[in-house]
């Protein structure tokens, strides 16, 4: 049974975050995900959102792809993963829209746009492993919806993600710089790096919360990476042999061309007009092959742009906030701890500061209420029962001070408080008073500074 959360937690986590929000960007400070939460998503995005629906029925396209409605076990795969979400949340599921959508050519994604619409590409299920895979992406998916990306960005609301999994496989056989600035086209959405990282946090911290796993999530795009490294390493291979191709064409003709004009010079070649052409040849298709491999040379050295260039942060640095996110939750690591994931801090502390029922309130088990008429897979014995309130509420009674640098912009309160847990904590660190009395004199000062 998950216990309630002490009003305490208010005090704790937003009032430690105060000194660095200032030197946030603008649209991804705590301020401003906390308004997004907050605020109901505007009728006009939800209205553009339905008829950006009833034109990909109508029509059958999608992303300029003909595109087939799924009503199968894979609908209600989804569906019920996607129910069990919107319940942890606090949100009625029936008032979200799930699609499945077969698509000509096969594709690889999962996407929303600025209202209350979900759509995943068939495809998908050809690469994901588990539920807490699809979990985690379509946590990702409700977190750009639910923080209001688009909104907050003032963009056009209806735009679908990046391919996913599927990127890979779309540029298979290519050489790596040609598919890396294919990718960059296609991972620039429109939505911020920062925009992924937050909405990356909201689907681990919503897949947490319904009972799945993100570490067992974070697999998908850990995959992702080897299949990348690896397709990298074989065309490194290939670059290499082609380029030695060249050089060996090259040298093979000059080698012609060179002796031509000696035997020429030497008389041993009659000076016919057959004679000239023939050796005029050989050196003319070593130029076109020397200029061949001196270009591709050029090529080689000049930058091209990388996947990373895009909008999505690199899988591996994905993979890496998963997991350090999930390890706080499992209260393995300290809020402070996050310093190295910004977005991650920003987005959970947002959520204390508006009490979502991601971080505050108990629930049911959701997956005894899924809705869409489907039902969520039990959640496994072995998830953790800790309630993600106490885990937030944790890091505030911990000795470890935040490793994050001092913002240079000016704090907007550099109040007693801050000094006054400081100095608590040097007391712990040296031993002056023990931990009970830490605790004791802690929840004392959080109580003398709570706000009116």
């Amino acid at each position: 049974m998950r216990s309630r959360t002490p009003a305490l937690l208010w005090l704790v986590l937003p009032t430690l975050w105060n000194a660095s929000v200032a030197s946030a960007d603008e649209q991804h400070t705590v301020a401003a995900i906390r308004q997004a939460v907050e605020s109901p998503i505007p009728e006009s995005a939800l209205q553009e959102a339905r008829n950006f629906d009833d034109r990909l029925l109508q029509t059958g396209i999608s992303d300029g792809m003909r595109a087939y409605l799924v009503t199968d076990e894979r609908l209600k795969r989804v569906q019920g993963i996607v129910a069990r979400l919107l319940t942890t949340l606090g949100e009625n599921p029936q008032a979200w829209v799930v699609r499945v959508l077969e698509t000509n050519p096969k594709a690889v994604n999962a996407f929303v746009n600025g209202g209350r619409y979900i759509y995943v590409y068939a495809g998908l299920f050809d690469d994901v492993r588990s539920d807490d895979e699809l979990a985690v992406i379509l946590g990702h998916e409700l977190g750009h919806s639910v923080l209001q990306h688009r909104i907050r960005a003032g963009h056009d609301p209806t735009n679908t993600l990046a391919t996913l999994a599927g990127l890979v496989g779309q540029f298979a056989g290519g050489k790596t710089r040609e598919r890396s600035a294919t990718m960059y086209q296609v991972l620039h959405n429109g939505y911020s790096r920062d925009d992924e990282r937050e909405a990356d946090a909201f689907g681990t911290l919503i897949a947490w919360r319904s009972r799945f796993d993100p570490i067992a999530g974070a697999a998908f795009f850990s995959r992702l990476q080897q299949t990348q490294d690896a397709q990298a390493a074989a065309d490194s291979s290939a670059d290499s042999k082609e380029l030695t191709d060249y050089k060996t064409q090259a040298l093979a003709v000059k080698e012609k061309c060179e002796t031509g004009r000696q035997q020429w010079a030497s008389g041993q070649a009659a000076h016919t007009k057959q004679n000239a052409d023939l050796i005029n040849g050989w050196c003319a298709n070593y130029k076109q092959a020397a200029d061949a491999y001196n270009a591709r040379i050029e090529s080689d050295a000049t930058p091209q742009p990388q996947a990373g260039a895009g909008d999505h942060p690199e899988n591996q640095e994905r993979v890496a906030a998963i997991a350090a996110e999930t390890d706080f939750l499992r209260r393995a690591r300290t809020f402070q701890s996050l310093s190295a994931y910004p977005s991650t801090q920003h987005v959970i502390a947002a959520l204390v500061e508006a009490k979502s029922p991601l971080v505050v309130s108990p629930h049911s088990d959701p997956s005894q209420s899924a809705g869409n008429g489907a039902s969520a897979p039990a959640p496994a014995a072995s998830k953790p029962e800790t309630s993600i309130s106490t885990a937030v509420q944790a890091p505030a009674l911990s000795a470890e001070r935040s490793s994050a640098p001092q913002s240079t912009a000016p704090a907007r309160t550099k109040s007693a408080f801050v000094e006054q847990y400081n100095a608590l904590d040097d007391a712990l660190d040296h031993g002056v008073i023990t931990r009970a009395e830490y605790d004791r004199k802690l929840a004392a000062l959080f109580a003398s500074h709570r706000n009116p």
